[in-house]
């Protein structure tokens, strides 16, 4: 099943559900994006040689969530760029 593990946690109200899941996403995505926009103009594939794990994750959260080629990422054949589809 999708949700196998999941729970259901009631909040006390909508006004707290809505700061939680602010919180929630909000940083998450003023995080990928503030790491996407440093990444745009730098060695993506050098970066990627020498990074670690953590780093590649991350990368590969970006890339497989935005649009890449705005970006300027250009991966053929790393680590990263195998696992993002091709584009015509």
């Amino acid at each position: 099943s999708l949700m196998r593990g999941s729970k259901i946690i009631v909040l006390p109200t909508a006004q707290v559900h809505d700061r939680y899941m602010a919180i929630i996403l909000g940083i998450t995505y003023f995080a990928n994006l503030i790491f996407a926009k440093l990444l745009s103009k730098e060695d993506l594939i050098l970066l990627e040689k020498i990074s670690g794990t953590f780093f590649r994750i991350q990368l590969l959260l970006i890339l497989v969530n935005s649009d890449y080629q705005s970006l300027n990422f250009s991966f053929s054949t790393s680590f990263v760029g195998s696992r993002i589809p091709k584009t015509s």
